[in-house]
């Protein structure tokens, strides 16, 4: 084989390999950078205000914070739980399955979240493998303001 077929081949596998994780990492996956990308499809709200949710996120998920955790999501909010869908309709609900939903695979994915390993595309804002899914929602109140929430979570 010639090194050019060689390189294509490895530059196929490499691309294919990445886009099962959902992101191909690439050394310019900065803060910068992923702000930039989210604030280009998400609106400059949501670009400006991710790092403090993300902290938020990590705060509140550490400590088991049901209430403030309940304000960070878009209800209804649809979970994955052992390839069963669940459709979580409220507050109350999020807090009665709370044990069920915010399992170890998505609080571990929660806690080691940075800006750098976000993927950012049309749908929203991934955590890890998918776990966690957030988004900016209009707010009803105010059309022309948009606010990050958690669009869905699967474990």
């Amino acid at each position: 084989m010639t090194n050019i077929v060689k390189s294509t081949i490895f530059a196929m596998l490499y691309l294919l390999g990445n886009s099962l994780v959902g992101q191909v990492v690439s050394p310019q996956n900065t803060e910068a950078s992923i702000i930039a990308e989210i604030k280009s499809i998400h609106g400059a709200d949501a670009g400006n205000s991710i790092k403090g949710f993300l902290d938020n996120l990590k705060l509140y998920s550490r400590e088991s914070n049901k209430c403030e955790l309940s304000k960070m999501i878009e209800f209804p909010i649809w979970v994955t739980h052992h390839k069963k869908q669940l459709k979580i309709k409220d507050e109350k609900t999020f807090a009665l399955k709370y044990a069920k939903i915010m399992n170890k695979k998505i609080l571990s994915a929660i806690e080691s979240a940075s800006i750098e390993n976000l993927f950012v595309n049309h749908n929203g804002i991934m955590i890890n493998r998918g776990e966690v899914w957030i988004s900016c929602v209009i707010d009803e109140r105010d059309p022309k303001q948009c606010g990050l929430k958690i669009i869905r979570l699967n474990n």
